[in-house]
C-alpha cells in the first residue's frame, strides 16, 4: 500500500513536520505557505535550507516577517492532521510534477520551495522580500540547485542501470 510520504524525501518529510509545528505555534489549523517556508528553513540540511541561510535568513526573523498582522495564540493541543491551504496543496502538486520532469524520484524541499515562491502575493514571499530577498535572483539560484540535483539523480539512475546490467551479465555466465 502506497503512502503519500513515499513521494517525499526524508528532508521534505522533516520540513513538512516542522511546518506543522510552525502552524501550531502560529495558532493556525491550516498549513499555509509561510509555515512550509519556515519548515524548510528549520529543517536545515537541505540545499533549499542552505540557500535560504545563504541569504542571511534566520528562522526567528522569518517567523516575524511572515506573521499575520493580528495577534495569534499558539494552539494548546496540536491537531493530528492540519488541513493544507489551497496554495500548499497546489505547491505540493507543482513540486511533484517538477520533480518527475527533472528525473527525481522524490519531492525534495528544493522543489517545494520553488513551487511556493511562485505565489508572489503570499505571506511567505512577502516575508522573504521584507528580509531583503530579491525573489527573481533567488529563483534563479534555486533553479541552479535543482538543475544540479537533477544531474545527480540522472547520474545515480545511470549508475544503477549499469550495476544491474553488470549483475545480469555476471549471473548469465
Amino acid at each position: 500500500k502506497s503512502n503519500v510520504t513515499d513521494l517525499f524525501s526524508e528532508s521534505a518529510i522533516k520540513s513538512m513536520q516542522l511546518a506543522q509545528e510552525e502552524a501550531r505555534l502560529a495558532g493556525s489549523t491550516k498549513l499555509e505557505l509561510q509555515h512550509l517556508l519556515l519548515g524548510i528553513l528549520a529543517e536545515g540540511s537541505s540545499e533549499a535550507a542552505k540557500l535560504l541561510t545563504s541569504q542571511s535568513i534566520k528562522l526567528e526573523e522569518l517567523r516575524l516577517a511572515t506573521m499575520p498582522e493580528e495577534e495569534v495564540t499558539p494552539c494548546e493541543s496540536a491537531p493530528q492532521d492540519f488541513d493544507l491551504s489551497k496554495q500548499v496543496y497546489f505547491s505540493v502538486e507543482m513540486a511533484s510534477v517538477a520533480a518527475r520532469t527533472s528525473g527525481c524520484a522524490l519531492i525534495t524541499p528544493e522543489f517545494l520551495l520553488f513551487a511556493l515562491i511562485s505565489y508572489e502575493e503570499s505571506r511567505a514571499v512577502k516575508g522573504l522580500q521584507k528580509l531583503g530577498v530579491n525573489i527573481e535572483l533567488f529563483a534563479e539560484e534555486l533553479r541552479k540547485v535543482i538543475r544540479d540535483l537533477s544531474i545527480a539523480a540522472a547520474q545515480a539512475s545511470e549508475a544503477a542501470k549499469e550495476a544491474r546490467a553488470a549483475a545480469a551479465i555476471k549471473e548469465a555466465k
